[in-house]
This record gives C-alpha cells, structure tokens and sequence, in this order.
C-alpha cells in the first residue's frame, strides 16, 4: 500500500488542487487501486470541478498513473496504469467542455 506520496504542479489553482487530492487519495491504498482513480473522483473529493477545469483532473490522475508504473518498472514489475490519455498527442484536454472559454496563461498545458 502507499505510505506516502508527493507532488510538485506548475498551473492553475485547479491543477495544483486535483494534484494534491490526488495524493491525499492515494495515500493507504495499493497502487492497483490509485492508478485506478478517476478524474470523476477527483473532481467528486473537490466538490466539484468547473467544467472548464476537468482537464485539470485527468492531468493529475494520469501523473499518478506515471508515478505508479514508474515505481513499478523500478522494482522489475510490469506497468498497471494502461492508458495515460495526455500523453497522446492528440489529447484535447477540452474536448469534454460544453462551452469554450478563455485560459489563463498558468492553464497552458
């Protein structure tokens, strides 16, 4: 089980909030388990994300995914986590988002 877990988020407000509830989910559970959280849970454990801010959610779960089968790859394991969606380079992290809207500069992926 994970003991403990760090991170380190250069973004938004939103960003820098679903990165550090991801690692206060994490904590206590196997690593199965929190590669396994999704960007619903986290925006959940928030209260809510605005709809403009998900993609903040999936970038914070997919670098917990990383970290997971980092660890794992270390320790001769085999990688867990699957699909990293912004890892593709076709990811539109607004591709969910009703509504356009203008970013801020610390939004820039």
């Amino acid at each position: 089980h994970i003991t403990d877990v760090r991170f380190q988020t250069l973004g938004c407000g939103a960003a820098i909030a679903t990165s550090s509830i991801v690692t206060e989910m994490a904590k206590g559970m196997s690593l199965e388990d929190a590669a396994a959280i999704s960007k619903q849970q986290v925006a959940d454990e928030l209260g809510g994300l605005p709809p403009a801010k998900m993609h903040c959610s999936v970038l914070a779960t997919d670098g917990l995914k990383v970290a997971v089968d980092d660890f794992l790859k270390k320790h001769g394991r085999e990688p867990i986590s699957g699909e990293i969606k912004s890892a593709d380079p076709n990811f539109d992290p607004h591709a969910d988002e009703d509504e356009p809207h203008d970013h801020d500069e610390a939004c820039e992926l």
